[in-house]
Protein backbone atom coordinates (compact mmCIF):
# COMPACT_ATOMS: atom_id res chain seq x y z
CA UNK A 1 0.00 0.00 0.00
CA UNK A 2 3.05 2.76 1.24
CA UNK A 3 4.35 1.61 -2.48
CA UNK A 4 1.05 2.45 -4.23
CA UNK A 5 0.66 5.84 -2.38
CA UNK A 6 4.53 6.55 -3.35
CA UNK A 7 4.35 6.03 -6.83
CA UNK A 8 1.10 7.81 -7.11
CA UNK A 9 2.79 10.63 -5.35
CA UNK A 10 6.00 10.59 -7.40
CA UNK A 11 3.40 10.32 -10.61
CA UNK A 12 1.53 13.28 -9.53
CA UNK A 13 5.23 15.41 -8.42
CA UNK A 14 6.34 14.11 -12.47
CA UNK A 15 2.94 15.34 -13.94
CA UNK A 16 3.03 19.03 -11.84
CA UNK A 17 6.96 18.92 -13.03
CA UNK A 18 6.10 18.75 -16.43
CA UNK A 19 3.09 21.24 -16.35
CA UNK A 20 5.22 23.67 -14.74
CA UNK A 21 7.92 23.19 -17.59
CA UNK A 22 5.36 23.51 -20.35
CA UNK A 23 3.99 26.63 -18.72
CA UNK A 24 7.59 28.01 -18.20
CA UNK A 25 8.12 26.96 -21.94
CA UNK A 26 4.72 28.94 -22.81
CA UNK A 27 5.52 31.94 -21.09
CA UNK A 28 8.64 32.16 -22.63
CA UNK A 29 7.52 31.88 -25.98
CA UNK A 30 4.35 34.05 -25.14
CA UNK A 31 7.64 36.96 -24.71
CA UNK A 32 9.20 36.13 -27.32
CA UNK A 33 6.22 37.03 -29.46
CA UNK A 34 5.21 39.96 -27.61
CA UNK A 35 9.33 41.08 -28.32
CA UNK A 36 9.27 40.19 -31.78
CA UNK A 37 5.67 41.52 -32.43
CA UNK A 38 6.99 45.39 -30.43
CA UNK A 39 9.70 45.15 -32.29
CA UNK A 40 8.04 44.56 -35.72
CA UNK A 41 5.30 47.44 -35.01
CA UNK A 42 8.34 49.82 -33.66
CA UNK A 43 9.90 49.06 -36.75
CA UNK A 44 7.12 49.93 -38.65
CA UNK A 45 6.13 52.91 -37.38
CA UNK A 46 9.69 54.44 -37.53
CA UNK A 47 9.25 53.84 -41.12
CA UNK A 48 6.24 55.19 -41.88
CA UNK A 49 7.53 58.41 -39.89
CA UNK A 50 10.85 58.14 -41.95
CA UNK A 51 8.92 58.62 -45.06
CA UNK A 52 6.00 61.25 -43.84
CA UNK A 53 8.98 63.37 -43.57
CA UNK A 54 10.92 62.86 -46.08
CA UNK A 55 7.73 63.52 -48.28
CA UNK A 56 7.25 66.65 -46.17
CA UNK A 57 10.90 67.65 -47.11
CA UNK A 58 10.78 66.97 -50.34
CA UNK A 59 7.50 68.92 -50.62
CA UNK A 60 8.59 71.92 -48.77
CA UNK A 61 11.64 71.85 -51.28
CA UNK A 62 10.26 71.66 -54.32
CA UNK A 63 7.83 74.60 -52.64
CA UNK A 64 10.10 77.00 -51.98
CA UNK A 65 12.57 76.71 -55.33
CA UNK A 66 9.32 77.14 -56.71
CA UNK A 67 8.86 80.22 -54.55
CA UNK A 68 12.34 81.40 -55.56
CA UNK A 69 11.84 80.68 -59.25
CA UNK A 70 8.80 82.61 -59.33
CA UNK A 71 10.28 85.80 -57.14
CA UNK A 72 13.29 85.45 -59.61
CA UNK A 73 11.47 85.86 -62.83
CA UNK A 74 9.53 88.39 -60.80
CA UNK A 75 11.76 90.31 -60.03
CA UNK A 76 14.21 90.04 -63.26
CA UNK A 77 10.91 91.80 -65.05
CA UNK A 78 10.28 94.48 -62.11
CA UNK A 79 14.09 95.16 -62.51
CA UNK A 80 13.88 95.94 -66.24
CA UNK A 81 11.07 97.76 -66.13
CA UNK A 82 12.08 99.86 -63.28
CA UNK A 83 14.94 100.92 -65.12
CA UNK A 84 12.77 102.25 -68.39
CA UNK A 85 10.42 103.46 -66.04
CA UNK A 86 12.19 104.21 -63.01
CA UNK A 87 10.54 107.73 -62.44
CA UNK A 88 7.02 106.88 -63.61
CA UNK A 89 6.54 103.91 -61.71
CA UNK A 90 8.47 104.26 -58.13
CA UNK A 91 4.96 104.30 -56.03
CA UNK A 92 3.38 101.94 -58.09
CA UNK A 93 6.14 99.32 -57.57
CA UNK A 94 6.43 99.98 -54.36
CA UNK A 95 2.81 98.84 -53.47
CA UNK A 96 2.98 96.30 -55.84
CA UNK A 97 6.26 94.45 -53.76
CA UNK A 98 4.27 94.99 -50.70
CA UNK A 99 1.34 92.60 -51.95
CA UNK A 100 3.82 90.49 -52.82
CA UNK A 101 5.56 90.14 -49.74
CA UNK A 102 2.03 89.83 -47.61
CA UNK A 103 1.47 86.81 -50.21
CA UNK A 104 5.35 85.06 -49.54
CA UNK A 105 4.28 85.82 -45.98
CA UNK A 106 0.96 83.86 -45.89
CA UNK A 107 2.49 81.47 -47.76
CA UNK A 108 5.86 80.72 -45.47
CA UNK A 109 3.41 80.69 -42.59
CA UNK A 110 1.26 77.66 -44.10
CA UNK A 111 4.49 76.07 -44.75
CA UNK A 112 5.44 76.71 -40.80
CA UNK A 113 1.52 75.56 -40.00
CA UNK A 114 2.32 72.42 -42.03
CA UNK A 115 5.84 72.06 -39.95
CA UNK A 116 4.07 72.28 -36.68
CA UNK A 117 0.99 70.08 -37.39
CA UNK A 118 4.00 67.45 -38.20
CA UNK A 119 5.45 68.23 -34.95
CA UNK A 120 2.50 68.00 -33.56
CA UNK A 121 1.73 63.97 -35.27
CA UNK A 122 5.48 62.87 -33.68
CA UNK A 123 4.67 64.18 -30.52
CA UNK A 124 1.35 61.83 -30.66
CA UNK A 125 3.36 58.73 -32.08
CA UNK A 126 5.98 59.67 -29.63
CA UNK A 127 3.08 59.47 -26.89
CA UNK A 128 1.87 56.32 -28.58
CA UNK A 129 5.04 54.68 -28.44
CA UNK A 130 5.45 55.46 -24.07
CA UNK A 131 2.31 54.21 -24.02
CA UNK A 132 3.13 51.27 -25.81
CA UNK A 133 6.44 50.65 -23.47
CA UNK A 134 4.72 51.06 -20.25
CA UNK A 135 2.24 48.11 -21.45
CA UNK A 136 4.96 46.03 -22.46
CA UNK A 137 6.82 46.90 -18.70
CA UNK A 138 3.72 45.62 -17.13
CA UNK A 139 3.71 42.47 -19.16
CA UNK A 140 7.09 41.52 -18.07
CA UNK A 141 6.49 42.71 -14.42
CA UNK A 142 3.32 40.23 -14.89
CA UNK A 143 6.01 37.24 -16.04
CA UNK A 144 8.32 37.95 -13.18
CA UNK A 145 5.62 37.44 -10.81
CA UNK A 146 4.12 34.44 -12.16
CA UNK A 147 7.49 32.86 -12.62
CA UNK A 148 8.22 33.73 -9.06
CA UNK A 149 4.66 32.53 -7.88
CA UNK A 150 5.41 29.44 -10.27
CA UNK A 151 8.82 28.50 -7.94
CA UNK A 152 7.32 29.36 -4.97
CA UNK A 153 4.46 26.67 -5.95
CA UNK A 154 7.15 24.38 -7.41
CA UNK A 155 9.00 24.25 -3.73
CA UNK A 156 5.51 24.26 -1.49
CA UNK A 157 4.69 21.18 -3.59
CA UNK A 158 8.54 19.47 -3.12
CA UNK A 159 7.76 19.59 0.70
CA UNK A 160 3.74 18.43 0.88
CA UNK A 161 5.56 15.62 -1.49
CA UNK A 162 7.50 15.21 1.98
CA UNK A 163 5.41 15.75 4.05
CA UNK A 164 3.00 12.96 2.10
CA UNK A 165 5.72 10.38 2.45
CA UNK A 166 5.88 10.88 6.18
CA UNK A 167 2.25 10.07 6.83
CA UNK A 168 0.17 7.24 6.87
CA UNK A 169 -3.06 6.18 5.44
CA UNK A 170 -6.46 5.95 7.06
CA UNK A 171 -6.73 2.34 6.86
CA UNK A 172 -3.57 1.86 8.39
CA UNK A 173 -4.39 4.45 11.41
CA UNK A 174 -7.27 2.61 11.80
CA UNK A 175 -5.82 -0.96 12.18
CA UNK A 176 -3.09 0.92 14.92
CA UNK A 177 -6.58 1.84 16.68
CA UNK A 178 -8.34 -1.79 16.54
CA UNK A 179 -4.63 -3.33 17.54
CA UNK A 180 -5.09 -1.74 21.09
Amino acid sequence: MDNDIKILLDNYSANTDKKINELSKNTDKLIGELSANTDRKIDQLSQKTDKLIGELSANTDRKIDAYKKEIKQHFDRRTDEMKLHFNEKTEETKRYFGVVVEGLDDQIKLIAEGHMDLVGRLDGIDGRLDKLEEKTDGIFEQIIANTEDLTAMKIDIGEIKNELQQKISYKEFSGLIADK
